[in-house]
């Protein structure tokens, strides 16, 4: 079994995130309108869903509150009236259906006052069988010499090609006591810290991961969280074990370090949010396999 190993050539005492969105500064207007749409169920060829409970909800400068609920009509339409805020500010809708959590994509007030919102939910299942991870997505940070510490930032992109939606759960049956969204992590990594994709879910951890009672609808859906792994003088070992059948793996390396592969293979450089890096790649993994 080959590893992916990486030898620090300098350290820097600093730390990039995988990804960084800075709110913009401007003027915080203060508007006001209506937002209205209906839920459909995908499952169901987009049947209407009545007498489902819908929930606004706003998000100021990354910090987001619920902020009006109603309940859909017969024909699965909602509206929220009067609702004011500031022209930065983005609004979504989101609904618990069959214990699985969807949200709407996010908008901001229009110009007119009024803006439409539709809000897809699924029939939900327990039974992973139709997930797989379309591209796995790790960068290599920089090595923190004060902790002799490097940080990993993963984006797994997962895709559902069912026609219901998985939901992780805690609960399940003899062969699965738990059956959560499930994610493998080096039996060195420390530090788990989660983004995108795991708002509002239950995390357990393991010392093989951990599993997320998340959602995942048809499509895909990425989740992003970051792990630190240690290194001893200037050499640090890291191992990918893909969890679900996974079509790509991409680790992105600083320019300033040297790497001995192991199964990945070298691409060359590319530049991406203001900074260069080598590229490796594995073609696909099983599950269960480890590189």
């Amino acid at each position: 079994m080959k590893r992916f190993i990486v030898v620090v050539a300098s350290c820097f005492l600093m730390a990039c995130a995988l990804v960084v969105f800075a709110p913009s500064v401007g003027a915080r207007a203060s508007v006001s309108g209506t937002f209205s749409g209906v839920v459909v169920n995908g499952t169901h060829q987009n049947a209407p869903v009545a007498n489902q409970k819908v929930t606004l909800q706003r998000s100021v400068n990354g910090t987001s509150e619920d902020i009006a609920t109603t309940v859909t009509g017969q024909d699965g339409r909602f509206r929220f009236s009067n609702v004011t805020g500031n022209a930065s500010d983005t609004f979504a809708v989101y609904t618990q259906f069959q214990g699985g959590m969807f949200p709407s994509d996010t908008a901001n007030l229009g110009s007119d006052g009024a803006t439409s919102l539709t809000l897809k939910v699924y029939d939900t299942t327990n039974d992973d069988a139709n997930l797989r991870v379309a591209v796995a997505t790790l960068l290599v940070r920089q090595p923190r010499p004060v902790n002799g510490l490097i940080g990993i930032g993963a984006v797994i992109s997962i895709e559902n090609t069912g026609k219901t939606a998985f939901i992780g759960t805690p609960t399940g049956d003899a062969s699965k006591p738990m059956r959560l969204l499930r994610f493998a992590t080096p039996p060195n990594a420390s530090d788990l810290s989660l983004g995108l994709g795991f708002s509002g879910a239950q995390i357990i951890t393991t010392d093989k991961g951990f599993g997320a009672t998340a959602t995942v609808p048809p499509g895909t859906t990425d989740f992003a969280y970051s792990i630190d792994i240690p290194y001893t003088g200037t050499t640090g070992d890291f191992s990918y074990k893909a969890v679900y059948p996974t079509a790509r793996v991409v680790v992105l390396v600083p320019p300033d370090m040297f790497v001995n592969g192991g199964d990945f293979q070298a691409q060359g450089l590319i530049d991406s949010l203001g900074s260069r890096y080598q590229v490796f790649t594995v073609a696909s993994a099983a599950a269960g396999k480890q590189v």
